[in-house]
């Protein structure tokens, strides 16, 4: 009942608030991700499902607002085990050269990562970052340092959060970028005799070449630099530093694009990473088409083909996102 009660004097208490200073937001997301592996390192699975969002706020002044909502995952078929909510509570603050963000909040289009660092099912299963993020950013580039918490430590959890920092610095057509992770994996408050404390992340830098928006293609950019990881088990091993060459090829023409990446070096363990990068050869060809693209609607189809080692795999995914906000 006091649930009850509070839902109401929220909505009274939103209906006092003038309309200018009264903002909102609310999305949709459907995906089916098929991924026909038969590489040792990864799962074969089909993720299938739709999420929804939506938060409420109120805009203080021209520079900071708050929000709160709910973000709700359904995988298809999944009635017996269905999701909890997540929650959606966040402060925010706007004003060039920064954006300053504290709570729970979504994750999209706030952090560009190789997928060698961070998996692309994070956007599907963990959309939302919890805890801080900060950017500073101008026509030269950007940099940004973030936290993220994804456990807090209790009797039987452990502690564990991730924190990285990541920026692109422009030369005209030529940019240079690097990103950086580390995953902290505590112990849990009982302390059981095999438990260890891990520290496990990434440095990755690339430089590259974004070619004129008057030539042929609508966007081709060819950037090559380095993964350098890191993994150490506390009382157990010294920390490792595996590292190998990364090179990507990306370009689009209307909405047909194309995307190339190729690693080769020794085996990365990255927790969050993808784990195709265990391999010490990896390719991978992604074919994108792109059937809706709108002010409220983009949507990508993406047949991609994995060569690891002698192992080729394939993936289909179809991704629809909307997306209505009013600031």
């Amino acid at each position: 009942m006091r649930i009850k009660y509070c839902l109401i004097i929220l909505f009274l208490s939103a209906t006092t608030i003038k309309s200018q200073d009264f903002r909102y937001a609310t999305g949709f997301n459907g995906f089916a991700d098929n991924r026909e592996y038969t590489y040792k390192y990864t799962m074969p699975q089909t993720i299938f499902g739709a999420r929804i969002y939506a938060d409420i706020g109120y805009k203080i002044d021209d520079y900071q607002w708050f929000g709160a909502g709910l973000n709700y995952l359904y995988e298809f078929g999944s009635y017996d085990s269905l999701r909890r909510p997540e929650p959606v509570l966040y402060y925010t603050y706007v004003k060039n050269p920064f954006k300053f963000y504290i709570g729970s909040f979504s994750r999209n289009k706030l952090l560009e990562y190789p997928k060698a660092l961070l998996n692309d099912t994070l956007q599907y299963y963990r959309p939302n970052i919890e805890g801080m993020y900060l950017k500073f950013s101008g026509t030269w580039g950007y940099e940004n340092v973030w936290i993220d918490w994804t456990s807090r430590q209790t009797f039987n959890k452990r502690e564990v959060f991730l924190f990285g920092l990541s920026g692109v610095k422009n030369f005209n057509n030529l940019f240079v970028s690097h990103q950086f992770l580390m995953l902290h994996y505590a112990k849990s408050a009982n302390k059981l005799a095999n438990e260890y404390i891990r520290d496990n992340g990434a440095f990755a830098s690339e430089i590259g070449y974004r070619f004129s928006e008057n030539s042929y293609f609508d966007k081709l950019e060819v950037s090559t630099g380095f993964i350098l990881g890191l993994d150490r088990k506390r009382s157990i091993n010294k920390m490792n530093f595996p590292v190998g060459s990364y090179t990507q090829i990306k370009f689009n023409i209307k909405r047909v694009g194309l995307m190339q990446t190729l690693y080769f070096g020794e085996k990365q363990s990255i927790i969050y990473g993808d784990s195709f990068y265990q391999s010490t050869q990896y390719s991978r060809t992604d074919l994108i088409l792109i059937p809706i693209k709108n002010e409220y609607i983009e949507s990508e189809f993406i047949l991609s083909f994995h060569y690891a080692g002698a192992d080729l795999n394939y993936s289909q995914s179809f991704v629809l996102r909307m997306n209505i906000d009013r600031n």
